[in-house]
């Protein structure tokens, strides 16, 4: 297991929120037990990669495993929710399109009860098409 930090992450967290592919696919090699580790506030490496909008580091951990509907946080948020709030850094929609494509359960609700067409549709200029991927 790799060392974590005060905040509970690690160099799989750092490495994917950064985008160090290389070193993300070497971590990955030598610490697959490391993919699904939460930071203090329930972020996995995944989830860091979701927020960034590095999808190349998403490709990476969901071909190790990772779990593409486990939930971050204190609110618990599906990582498709964190996808659809955090569109505006990945305005093409490769985000959101991966993890639906690596099999996000789009009927899967935040903890205040919306699915992420729900949460979407209110969203100011959120793109049509990236709407139509969600329903």
């Amino acid at each position: 297991m790799l060392e974590v930090n005060m905040f509970g992450s690690n160099g799989i967290h750092d490495a994917a929120g950064k985008g160090n592919i290389e070193l993300l696919k070497k971590l990955v090699a030598e610490h697959p037990e490391d993919v699904e580790v939460r930071m203090r506030h329930g972020y996995t490496p995944l989830a860091i990669a979701v927020q960034d909008g590095v999808v190349e580091s998403a490709v990476v951990l969901l071909d190790a495993g990772a779990d593409v509907n486990t939930r971050v946080d204190k609110i618990e948020q599906p990582l498709l929710h964190l996808a659809v709030s955090r569109w505006r850094l990945r305005p093409d929609g490769a985000m959101i399109q991966l993890l639906i494509d690596r099999g996000a359960n789009l009927e899967l609700k935040d903890n205040h009860g919306d699915t992420p067409f729900e949460i979407a549709r209110y969203m100011y200029e959120f793109p049509p098409e990236l709407l139509e991927l969600l329903k």
